[in-house]
């Protein structure tokens, strides 16, 4: 089995299956469980935004992504991730009312104070 039928792309475009397969092996390791964070990141925060214990979600994230992780390791993660997108101007929306979730109001307002200290310094 080559490079391409693992990354399990059916009948997409040759292009898309090469973009695919090199973004699989460029990233590995500790970057990968990161990549898997972001990606996972947008759900994850609706369901925090619901109430979902963080344990659950420590839980589920790691069976979905094949991961073993510990509480403080997903809490940097998660501060991170979200630090990462408030600069960016990124944020997530309740797919239910489309409201921005409170997380991400936290850390952008976080984001601004951090900017305001830094110019009165």
């Amino acid at each position: 089995m080559g490079v391409f039928e693992e990354v399990g792309v059916g009948s997409a475009s040759p292009l898309k299956k090469l973009e695919q397969a090199l973004q699989k092996q460029a990233i590995g390791g500790k970057q990968k469980k990161e990549a898997d964070f972001a990606e996972a990141y947008p759900v994850i925060e609706q369901y925090l935004g619901r109430k979902v214990p963080v344990k659950v979600a420590i839980q589920m994230f790691g069976e979905a992504y094949g991961y073993v992780i510990h509480a403080p390791r997903f809490r940097q993660m998660l501060e991170a991730e979200r630090k990462r997108r408030a600069e960016a101007g990124d944020f997530v929306a309740c797919t239910m009312c489309g409201q921005q979730l409170p997380a991400d109001i936290k850390a952008a307002e976080g984001i601004g104070d951090s900017e305001e200290q830094s110019h009165d310094a």
